[in-house]
């Protein structure tokens, strides 16, 4: 998980139940107002254009919290992991966790998570080491193989009946 802010204490996040989303649907327009009066035009740009809600959190020192999340693409999470890294990126995070902490709950962390119900990359078909012309040959063998010595029954446990030489070898 990239935290684009955070507000002090352990930077452990474990989501807790399901987001907020009514809360967060009345607040984060109020929000994004405030940022744009602010000439926070761009913090303003990233909190309408991402899909963040808002959730509860803890962890194992069972802190409870408020964050703001988003769940990413990998091609996204390699986004935000490089803008992670930039002074200016934290600073327009910061300014969003301000903002929402004047008007609503207060935001400890803003994070991205790697989606995991998704995937961007390609899947392969498995190449398999035995086709179908394998396995109809190997019937084919066995079947010539019984019309030519015979059937071997199966009396309880025991295998009675001649073996063709060729399966001798499994012979008790």
């Amino acid at each position: 998980m990239i935290n684009m802010h955070q507000d002090g204490g352990s930077s452990e996040i474990q989501l807790v139940g399901i987001p907020r989303t009514a809360e967060w649907g009345s607040l984060k327009p109020r929000v994004v107002r405030l940022l744009q009066s602010r000439a926070g035009s761009a913090a303003a740009t990233i909190l309408e254009s991402l899909a963040f809600g808002l959730y509860s959190g803890t962890n194992r020192f069972a802190d409870e919290f408020s964050l703001l999340y988003l769940s990413a693409s990998i091609d996204q999470y390699i986004s935000f992991a490089e803008q992670s890294k930039a002074s200016e990126s934290k600073g327009l995070y910061s300014s969003i966790a301000r903002t929402v902490n004047e008007i609503g709950p207060y935001i400890r962390f803003i994070a991205i998570g790697l989606d995991s119900k998704t995937t961007d990359l390609p899947i392969q078909s498995p190449s398999l080491a035995i086709t179908s012309d394998t396995v109809e040959r190997a019937l084919a063998d066995c079947e010539r193989l019984i019309n030519a010595s015979g059937a071997a029954s199966i009396d309880g446990n025991q295998l009675t009946g001649s073996l063709p030489p060729e399966l001798a070898h499994l012979a008790p």
